[in-house]
Formats: C-alpha cells, structure tokens, sequence
C-alpha cells in the first residue's frame, strides 16, 4: 500500500510540474495549482483510508 501512494504521489508532482511549465503565463494558473493540490490531498487520503480498513478487516483481535 506504501507503494502505491507513492507511486501515486510522484505522478501528482509530475502533473503538477507539467502544469506549471506548461501555463507558466496563463493568469489563471492559481487556479488549476489549487485544483490539482487539492485533487492530490484528496488521492491520497482516499487511498490510505482505503488501505487502513482493508488492514483492520485482516487483523485478528
């Protein structure tokens, strides 16, 4: 699962650096930058929430 966020991790900051190269004179870049933190926040979170409940299931108490 570690692997996985990551691996997801890395592809936000690629997105994310793409981005900014790419629209680097746009005047609305403020926007699209907190779109795709908060569209990386959001990833992330899901996918350890999602792992954490698939691990409390495996456990034996």
């Amino acid at each position: 699962m570690k692997k996985l966020i990551l691996i997801n991790a890395i592809i936000w900051a690629f997105m994310i650096l793409l981005s900014a190269w790419l629209f680097k004179g746009d005047d609305n870049y403020f926007y699209l930058f907190g779109a795709l933190t908060i569209g990386a926040t959001l990833m992330n979170s899901l996918i350890h929430s999602t792992g954490r409940k698939s691990k409390a299931k495996n456990c034996l108490k």
